[in-house]
């Protein structure tokens, strides 16, 4: 089966950071600003098979979202990510949050915080929200299975 994620964020929280951790791909300093909504195919083995998720990653800056709640469409889950290292706005993950509810209503959302890895940061333990850091790829695993039990509906499902 194939399920469709959106992944938000406001611009620079590392969203093109964490697609290449969870592609394996190794990750650069270079950063080049998303310009609209790249797709990402994603395929996990897991024990019930093959899931393949199609991770549409929105730019995060506002002048280039462009159709940003027609990108929501016929969504599967949605993953919102911010940067607590750089004292995340709040206002605006309720507001991708709304966006996102305008058009999918029931839809499973994950809270995702990058820079996990910065020792020297506090950060407020909230539950339902996973930390990561997309530069070490700590956390990155469990936010993969939680995405899928989420598409999945399945509580007992393991990546092999």
């Amino acid at each position: 089966m194939e399920y469709k994620v959106i992944l938000v964020g406001d611009g620079g929280v590392g969203k093109d950071f964490l697609v290449r951790k969870m592609k394996d791909i190794n990750v650069s300093s270079d950063y080049i600003t998303n310009m609209g909504t790249n797709v990402h195919p994603l395929v996990f083995d897991t024990n019930y098979g093959s899931v393949s998720i199609k991770l549409w990653d929105a730019a995060g800056k506002e002048k280039l979202v462009g159709l940003k709640e027609g990108y929501h469409i016929q969504s599967d889950a949605g993953i919102i990510m911010c940067d607590f290292a750089s004292d995340p706005d709040l206002i605006s993950i309720w507001n991708r949050i709304k966006d996102i509810r305008r058009v999918c209503i029931d839809l499973p959302m994950l809270l995702c915080r990058n820079r996990s890895d910065m020792k020297n940061y506090t950060f407020i333990n909230f539950s339902g929200v996973i930390d990561i850091s997309a530069n070490t790829g700590e956390g990155v695993n469990e936010l993969i299975v939680q995405l899928i039990i989420r598409v999945t509906k399945k509580s007992d499902i393991q990546i092999l």
